[in-house]
Parts: C-alpha cells; sequence; structure tokens
C-alpha cells in the first residue's frame, strides 16, 4: 500500500489522529505527567517541548504502550488505546530515544527485518521509503559506517514501514550537527506536507522547534504551561514597539493614546517606544502623518520561543 498522497492530506489535513487527556502517571510519590492533554492533527508537526526530566520520553512511553497511565486515556485513529492495543498501533510508527538498529546489518536488512513483522507490502516500500529518507545509495552499506544522522534517518525509514498515520519521534536531532538536524527537520516537513501524516516530535531543542513545528505544547515538571499554533506564541507582546520619528516631542503626544500603559516615552533624539497591540499600529502611523510626523521606521521586538518558554517556567532554562 503506498503512502497517502498529497490530495488525502489536503482531505484530512483537520483530523484528529492522536488525542491524549488529561494523562497522569507516577512512580511512587512523584509525579512525572500531570494532567496532560493535546490533539495532533493530520498533515501537521506537533512540538512536545520541554527540558529533560519534564515528562516528554514518559508521556511517549504512555502514548505507544511501553507504560500505563495511572489516569487519562489515549486515542489514535478514534481507537482506544488501552481497549484495542493492536488496533490503535497499527496506525503508529515511533522511535522512542533512539533507533534499535544492529549495526553489523546493512540498511536494506534492518530494514528487511522489521518488515518481517508486519504485512508483506511493507518489504515491497523498503525502496520508496529509502529514498524517502536519503539512504538509497547506502542502503546496502553496513549501519557501523553510517554517521549519527544516516542512522536517525534509518530510524525514521524503519518507523514508516507500516505505512503510519502518527509518526512519533523522541528527540529526533539530539546528538546531531547542525547538518544533520537540517536534514532531520526537511524530513520531518515533507513527511507532514506531502504524505499528510501527523508528526508528533519531544525536543529540548527550542530553535529547532521553533522552525520545524506548526503547534507546540510546553511541558515542564509534568504539566503543560502553554501550547498552540508556534506563530501565536510568537505573537505574544513581548515589550514595546520602537517609532523612528521626527519630531520625537510631536510623535510622543500623538502616540500617548494609543498606549496600553496611556504613555509614550522618548528613547534617544527620535526614537518613541509605546506599548500598543499590533493591531493598533496602522492607526498610529496614520495618526501621525496627519500631525506632520516623520515616520523612518517601526520595530517590534523579536520573539523567539526561548524567551515564551522562560516566561511560562518563570526563568528556568532547558
Amino acid at each position: 500500500m503506498p503512502l497517502p498522497h498529497r490530495c488525502e492530506k489536503v482531505l484530512r489535513v483537520r483530523e484528529v489522529v492522536l488525542s491524549a487527556k488529561n494523562l497522569t502517571k507516577r512512580f511512587g510519590k512523584r509525579v512525572a505527567v500531570a494532567d496532560v492533554s493535546f490533539e495532533v492533527l493530520a498533515g501537521e508537526v506537533f512540538g512536545f517541548l520541554g527540558p529533560n526530566g519534564a515528562g516528554k520520553t514518559t508521556t511517549i512511553r504512555m502514548l505507544v504502550g511501553l507504560a500505563r497511565p495511572d489516569a487519562g486515556s489515549i486515542h489514535i485513529r478514534g481507537l482506544d488505546l488501552a481497549r484495542d492495543f493492536q488496533g490503535a498501533m497499527s496506525h503508529v510508527g515511533c522511535i522512542v530515544e533512539s533507533p534499535d538498529l544492529y549495526k553489523y546489518l546493512t540498511g536494506r536488512e534492518n530494514l528487511l527485518h522489521f518488515a518481517r513483522m508486519l504485512p508483506e507490502e511493507a518489504a515491497a516500500r523498503i525502496p520508496e521509503i529509502a529514498k524517502r529518507v536519503s539512504l538509497e545509495e547506502r542502503l546496502d552499506d553496513r549501519v557501523s559506517t553510517y554517521s549519527l544522522g544516516m542512522r536517525q534517518r534509518l530510524g525514521i525509514a524503519q518507523a514508516l514501514l507500516g505505512n503510519p498515520d502518527l509518526l512519533i519521534l523522541d528527540e529526533p536531532a539530539n546528538g546531531l550537527d547542525p547538518a544533520g538536524i537540517r536534514e532531520i527537520r526537511r524530513l520531518v516537513r515533507s513527511l507532514a506536507e506531502e504524505r499528510g501524516i501527523g508528526v508528533f516530535v519531544s525536543s529540548h531543542l527550542l530553535a529547532e522547534v521553533e522552525l520545524m513545528c506548526d503547534r507546540v505544547a510546553i511541558i515542564h515538571r509534568g504539566r503543560t504551561l502553554a501550547s498552540g499554533p508556534v506563530r501565536e506564541l510568537l505573537d505574544r507582546p513581548r515589550g514595546p514597539h520602537r517609532f523612528t520619528v521626527r519630531p520625537a516631542g510631536v510623535a510622543i503626544s500623538v502616540l500617548g493614546p494609543f498606549a496600553e500603559s496611556g504613555t509614550a516615552e522618548a528613547e534617544g533624539e527620535e526614537d518613541v517606544a509605546v506599548n500598543l497591540s499590533k493591531e493598533r499600529v496602522p492607526e498610529a502611523v496614520r495618526a501621525l502623518g496627519a500631525a506632520g510626523v516623520e515616520v523612518f521606521g517601526i520595530e517590534r521586538p523579536a520573539s523567539s520561543l526561548e524567551e515564551v518558554f522562560l516566561e511560562v517556567t518563570g526563568g528556568e532554562t532547558v
């Protein structure tokens, strides 16, 4: 059975392929995961972001049946993981912690070994999958000669053998150099955009999650502190807009009524800082023009996922 084509992805782009509700897991008195909920849609990359020890891997182990939640539910393509484990997992490909590969075998032999545990068509799809992960030219080399990035891509190829609707990757870029990280990012994005697969990616690499993911959830000490589309999280107010204008004195009086704080402040001879929403910027510019103020530039403080993370975790770093 071939991987779904791009047109199929368009038809089911809003379909929920993974739904986790109120997941909780305790180890003795320690609560590793506390009331965590999220959804992953077909055709998107969902980032599960947090420091080491935040509960990411414990959550993933629950998602793939390696750990049983103390509370909460998991549904994959609408199937309850607890009640229909085989049916639910037939839609999943995953790498938990690191790819489980035989280094003394070739890449092809590794994939054939895992394909034997799947329906017959899995083995026939190996050439197609090898090309998808850019390993077709090295498929008959021993895995011991592969770089770390190549092993990660072979692990993803292994996860794709069952033609999954949901791909779960635990720290796929961990330990890779910048070129390897870029390769993994491009591969993950292509699987979501071109093949319609819902991809769940856990990571502590903030900048990489920002580039790779459509939506994210930030988990810290087992709890979800923030979640939503990456763009919306980055659009959170980060500080004042800075207008480069002339004359600044007139601009201060014009911009004051637009300020959320009620005042605009001079920052140098031609710079004025004012807290206002981006929706009010065009109106403010028109008011400045009507008052005869020349506007040479407007700067909005750039946001990053790292800043959002530090904000919601109270300054604790990954």
